[in-house]
């Protein structure tokens, strides 16, 4: 069978140096990273590319993407961390089949920054999936699947590695039924599904009128190498990299914001939420480098704004 890759990013890079030397990639479309992306995976994927002499693109205009496709006239297209839309008439180059991947307990989570979301709103596991394109976002049939736990502990950064361990064998899965040339897979429930909405850096503003759990659930979505949640601190922002929950006796009279102790040797300050209190452990002003520009307090009792 062949095959042409539409990737970007690290599940990009995984997935192409997963499949590089087990199936015929004809050609391979490669998405840029945006400009606030720290992570940096296109050279990588390039590296790839040349090692196993698979042509690539980054010109991605739907000209020249159509007329690579109609000339290579492929068995299937596969599209692991792209995130633009493949046109109709470009998955109908494909003779058998357009395959996607997902990192999401579908059919919910349907949609942008999964994994983000998944750990914002507290689930327990997320799954990783290949399945059939359908012309509803991730809505199509699922052909392998491999579920994986959330903790309490996991941020954005060991979710998305644990993720990674679980596309090896989900891809080996999904290969085998691919190569037969009649795949086939699972139907989703379209009556359980979902869809989540796109992210940009302004949506990491901390509302400390949340639950501790809710805030604590925003940092560690967005944690570096991602933009980071973040609030203002002496008229400056601040971004939060770390915390923990802290609990709290009973506020009759609470100022959600306020900072109500600082541990001077930790440099970490608690903070009063909607329903207790955290404890911030790494901040800075800088969203680059989360240990270039450690924030000083000084005094107890300031108001985060």
């Amino acid at each position: 069978m062949r095959y042409v890759l539409f990737i970007g990013g690290r599940v990009g890079y995984e997935a192409l140096r997963i499949l590089a030397s087990q199936i015929s990639i004809s050609h391979v479309f490669l998405e840029m990273e945006h400009v606030h992306e720290q992570m940096q995976y296109s050279k990588q994927i390039s590296r790839l590319c040349r090692e196993y002499k698979i042509p690539f693109s980054t010109e991605l205009d739907d000209a020249s993407v159509l007329e690579t496709c109609r000339h290579l006239n492929p068995d299937y297209l596969m599209c692991f961390g792209y995130r633009r839309m493949i046109r109709k008439a470009v998955m109908a180059c494909a003779k058998i089949a357009c395959i996607g991947s997902h990192f999401a307990p579908l059919p919910r989570y349907r949609g942008f920054a999964p994994l983000n979301w998944v750990l914002i709103n507290g689930e327990a596991k997320t799954a990783v999936n290949i399945f059939f394109l359908a012309d509803a976002v991730d809505a199509g049939d699922i052909i392998a699947r491999e579920w994986v736990d959330i903790s309490d502990q996991d941020d954005i950064n060991s979710l998305t590695d644990n993720c990674i361990r679980a596309l090896e064998p989900t891809l080996t899965k999904a290969l085998e039924i691919l190569e037969t040339g009649q795949p086939y897979g699972e139907k989703q429930d379209e009556e359980l599904a979902t869809y989540t909405c796109s992210r940009n850096p302004e949506d990491g503003l901390i509302d400390w009128h949340q639950s501790s759990q809710a805030i604590y659930n925003l940092v560690r979505a967005l944690t570096y190498p991602l933009p980071g949640a973040f609030t203002h601190y002496n008229g400056r922002r601040m971004y939060v990299w770390k915390c923990r929950i802290e609990d709290e006796v009973n506020y009759e009279g609470r100022v959600c914001g306020k900072i109500i102790a600082i541990n001077k040797a930790e440099n970490a300050i608690k903070v009063l939420t909607g329903d207790g209190s955290i404890w911030i452990t790494q901040s800075s002003t800088s969203p680059d480098n989360p240990l270039e520009n450690e924030i000083e307090f000084g005094s107890i009792r300031v108001t985060l704004r």
